[in-house]
């Protein structure tokens, strides 16, 4: 995952692009993403602020350490094998806890979410 990421980085800049264009290129992939989940219910942003979902975003963007407890997805009544399904989140095992799955989405988030 992480090696395939960076040699398309390395692609990218090499056929000279920007570091904003490649940024540009990984967030579109990530709003990708984020239409696919069931966090936009229906696909619209509207809709994304009236889900759980962005209770769950708000959470993990927040947090001191960005993870909430996997406890967490109980409490904001959501799925949690449709919600780890998606590129967006990730469930580390060894912590109980869930995180934003790159620093790509984290960044996403900031930018066009919150």
């Amino acid at each position: 995952g992480r090696l395939r990421l960076l040699l398309k980085v390395k692609g990218l800049f090499s056929k000279g692009l920007s570091y904003e264009e490649v940024k540009k290129a990984f967030l579109g992939g990530v709003a990708k993403e984020f239409a696919k989940s069931e966090i936009l219910k229906g696909g619209s942003w509207w809709n994304l602020y009236n889900t759980p979902g962005l209770a769950l975003i708000k959470a993990v963007a927040n947090s001191p350490d960005q993870s909430v407890p996997i406890s967490y997805l109980r409490k904001v009544q959501m799925p949690e094998d449709e919600l780890l399904k998606h590129n967006i989140f990730s469930y580390h095992p060894t912590s109980h806890r869930i995180t934003f799955q790159s620093r790509a989405v984290a960044t996403y988030v900031k930018e066009n979410v919150l």
